[in-house]
């Protein structure tokens, strides 16, 4: 009877093999599946995203999932066939070079009605060749207890620092769903084509398992006409970073300039947590290599925080940034001047009108966390006050898990209660790097920032609940 049921499943799988044989982009064919990424649904006790890169000529391919303890091949394995969009990476919308990439055609489905706090597995391909396995835990949906983790700026080649990291801090919390990456995967993918391959492939280690959510960096956008100028960003584009990065569809680019170019950004529920992935590189309207216009997203954040809190929907809010809303460099950042303050002024009154709990941002490569603090209408630095305050908003740059270092340094003419607690994130390329672990309870949530090798914590704080 087993081999029957088995006879059957595979039956269906080839039916759907010759179903979509002849359909305009192709049949579902071998190749196995590369560039693989995943990241949750809006909605992460239901729901999951994968994406994933095929050879032009694979038209379409299949995701199968079925509970962890159940064979691929029984009767109701779930098979979910895929069809490729080609990408033909030679120039973006603007006329700026991408590097040279070959052709191929990028797959992404998002996977619904799963069941919330089970542990599922699926596979990538055709009969003719699968990918190795992955497996995906939905959230369970409610006030149940977990811990994620956090890291900032890989911009690495091979990304053996990131590694390194992301196995420690599995280590250090056994119990870590899923890595935020607040930013600058890549350094400059366009001059290095294996940046974000290489990426994926480091990465697999993990997200085999466990999810890695990103939201992008400068770095990550530079799409530059003149290479020997390294700071002429262009605002709003972001053709590499999304064909290799995956989340969900629901941010505030779903306009009439909405596509696969445009700068994103997104949010999930994972138990009773909001994260919501700000693109501080995002532009409102057509992209420029002036500086990003926030209004749009601003008002997509304004809407977010208000549904969440008419409809009581969530107990904590964490927001990940790449660019932070305080210097962790001082004045160096002063010649890019579309960073931190015009992010301040965009999101900071919003932020402290929602009670949200944490803001984490990278770009600094140091490790910075503010009082629980408020930003009203003015958004100048003298006019803020850095004492702690009642349902105010820690800020908090997440140090740096690449090997780029800097060092802390506050604006001129303050003094550490601008940030009151900072550390440079290493002192040398040898260094181990860091990583900041948040344990989410019912009543509270636990903040520990580690640094590789080093038994004492770099820095633990609690933030109780507000809701």
């Amino acid at each position: 009877m087993k081999k029957i049921k088995t006879w059957i499943s595979i039956f269906i799988l080839m039916l759907l093999v010759l179903i979509f044989a002849g359909c305009p982009q192709g049949a579902v064919s071998g190749g196995v599946p590369y560039n693989i990424t995943n990241n949750f649904a809006e909605d992460s006790s239901t729901g999951f995203i994968v994406q994933w890169h095929n050879d032009k000529n694979v038209g379409a391919q299949v995701i199968q999932i079925i509970e962890e303890n159940e064979s691929f091949e029984i009767e109701n394995a779930r098979a979910i066939v895929v069809r490729g969009v080609l990408w033909n990476p030679t120039r973006t919308p603007e006329n700026r070079d991408v590097g040279n990439y070959t052709p191929r055609n990028i797959f992404r489905t998002e996977v619904t009605g799963l069941n919330p706090g089970t542990l599922y597995k699926y596979r990538i391909g055709s009969p003719k060749g699968w990918s190795e396995t992955f497996y995906h835990l939905t959230s369970g949906g409610s006030n149940t207890n977990f811990s994620f983790t956090i890291g900032a700026d890989t911009q690495d080649d091979l990304f053996n620092q990131m590694k390194a990291t992301f196995r420690a801090a599995n280590e250090f919390d056994a119990d870590n769903r899923f890595f935020l990456i607040a930013g600058d995967i890549s350094d400059y993918p366009q001059n290095n084509i294996n940046e974000f391959p290489n990426y994926t492939k480091a990465a697999n280690e993990f997200n085999i398992r466990t999810p890695i959510a990103a939201t992008q960096g400068n770095h990550d956008t530079y799409l530059n006409s003149n290479p020997s100028n390294r700071d002429e960003y262009m605002f709003g584009s972001a053709e590499v970073f999304n064909s290799f990065i995956v989340f969900p569809e629901n941010g505030w680019d779903q306009g009439e300039h909405h596509g696969p170019h445009r700068s994103k950004s997104y949010y999930f529920y994972y138990n009773n947590v909001l994260f919501i992935m700000l693109n501080t590189m995002a532009s409102q309207n057509e992209t420029s290599t002036r500086e990003p216009n926030h209004t749009a997203q601003a008002k997509w954040l304004e809407d977010i925080l208000q549904k969440d809190k008419d409809e009581g929907l969530s107990k904590y809010i964490i927001i990940l940034t790449h660019i932070p809303f305080f210097a962790g460099r001082g004045s160096s950042s002063s010649n890019e001047p579309w960073l931190v303050a015009p992010v301040r002024e965009a999101y900071g009154k919003l932020i402290s009108d929602f009670n949200v709990d944490i803001v984490f941002s990278g770009h600094d490569h140091v490790y910075a966390r503010s009082n629980p603090i408020r930003i009203g209408t003015s958004t100048s630095l003298r006019d803020i006050n850095f004492n702690a305050v009642r349902n105010g908003t820690i800020f908090s740059i997440a140090g740096s898990i690449g090997p780029k270092i800097y060092t802390f340094r506050n604006p001129a003419g303050f003094t550490n209660q601008f940030i009151p607690l900072s550390y440079p994130v290493r002192t040398d390329q040898q260094s181990p790097g860091m990583f900041v672990n948040v344990k989410v309870t019912d009543e509270k949530l636990i903040v520990t920032a580690k640094r590789l090798g080093v038994e004492t914590p770099l820095d633990t704080y609690e933030v109780f609940a507000k809701r």
